[in-house]
């Protein structure tokens, strides 16, 4: 047989494969329902003051708001 052959044979045996194990190891998944992931708990604004008459820029403001509820009850059950 030719070498070039061989090459082919191999790669069609390796893309089979990695086919089967893709559908076999995601199988698991497929049953378990969506649960939506949590709503980002951190935000930040930044407020520039200008002065009205002249245009310059007087003072920024950098504010960072952090909360430590991660999630709501309800929206952590998972679907039904």
């Amino acid at each position: 047989m030719n070498w070039k052959l061989w090459i082919c044979v191999i790669a069609g045996v390796a893309v089979v494969h990695i086919g089967l194990f893709f559908v076999i190891f995601h199988l698991r998944e497929w049953g378990t329902p969506y649960v939506p992931p949590p709503q980002p708990n951190f935000e930040a604004r930044t407020i520039i003051y200008v002065d009205e008459k002249t245009g310059e820029k007087l003072e920024t403001v950098k504010e960072f708001k952090v909360s430590t509820k991660f999630r709501d009850e309800p929206a952590a059950q998972p679907a039904q």
